[in-house]
This record gives C-alpha cells, structure tokens and sequence, in this order.
C-alpha cells in the first residue's frame, strides 16, 4: 500500500518494513538518474514509562510505526492530530506488534481499560485488591485468589468499557 505523508511518496511492505520515494525531487542536493523506493531506518523510542515504541524519521518529522501504519491502511483518519482523543492502541498490548488488525483508534479513558493486570495490588495480608474506575464510578474490592481478582476486572470491564 502506498500513500502520500509529510512531503513523501511511503510505501508498506507485507512484512511490515515501511519505504520511502527517494527521486531528484525531494533530494535536490543529490541528482539522482534512476529513483527508487529507500527503506526507512526504524528506531526505538522510550517513552517515561519505560514503553519501547518503534519509530521512524520522515522529512525530519520523528513519527510512530504504528501511527504511520494505521493512517496507510486508513488514510481518512488524522495522524497529525495527536490528542488524547485520537490515539492508537495495540490490542494484545504488545507495542512491537504493528499489523493492521492489532491496531485502533481509541480516546485515552479506553487506552487506560487496556492494561492487563495493572488494576490489582497484593497487599501485605496475601489478598488481592482490585481498584478501578470508568468515570464517577469506582470499584474496590479485595479477594482472596489472584484468578477471582482477574475475573472480577474482566467482568467490571466489560460492563463499563466499551470500544
């Protein structure tokens, strides 16, 4: 699939490699007979969580793989706009998988509801306490096995978090 992003011709490739369009152009310091599609270097950016996201660098424009992947697949959608209204989120939570199908567009409340086991502590007496929320309503509770705990988020969620 190809498209047209930042001032260049980007290409994605089914292995999930993203090229550019490198042609006399866009590379006036270069004069280049014959252009050709240039792989672009992909990087890992730490966020301050200590999340690894793959990056890349575009015109001088550092963007996400993941951002750059969804907006070829859908290009309707604004990648520039980076609120927490519009951001893209890995469905199995792991941020190295960017296949189209492991990827959507989510507000920040449904980013947060996707955290796996973040919503439950052990506390000191070997409980589990589970604390979470959706808005004005709050939901603590202690069990006594991990797997209750589990079930009990599981259950909260798909009651209150919808996608």
């Amino acid at each position: 699939m190809e498209c047209e992003l930042n001032g260049r011709w980007v290409k994605l490739e089914e292995n999930g490699d993203i090229y550019w369009w490198f042609d006399e152009n866009f590379n006036r310091h270069y004069k280049i007979k014959n252009p050709y599609w240039k792989k672009c270097k992909q990087g890992t950016h730490i966020d301050k969580k200590g999340k690894k996201y793959k990056r890349i660098t575009l015109n001088g424009r550092r963007l996400f793989v993941h951002r750059v992947i969804y907006y070829i697949h859908n290009q309707e959608w604004n990648i520039w706009d980076t609120s927490k209204a519009n951001l893209i989120d890995h469905i199995d939570r792991n941020t190295f998988n960017n296949n189209i199908e492991n990827l959507r567009v989510v507000t920040n409340q449904q980013n947060c509801c996707n955290k796996g086991k973040s919503n439950i502590y052990l506390t000191k007496y070997n409980t589990y306490r589970v604390r979470i929320s959706y808005g004005e309503i709050h939901f603590t509770k202690t069990y006594k096995t991990e797997q209750e705990a589990i079930d009990a988020v599981t259950e909260f969620k798909l009651k209150y978090h919808q996608f």
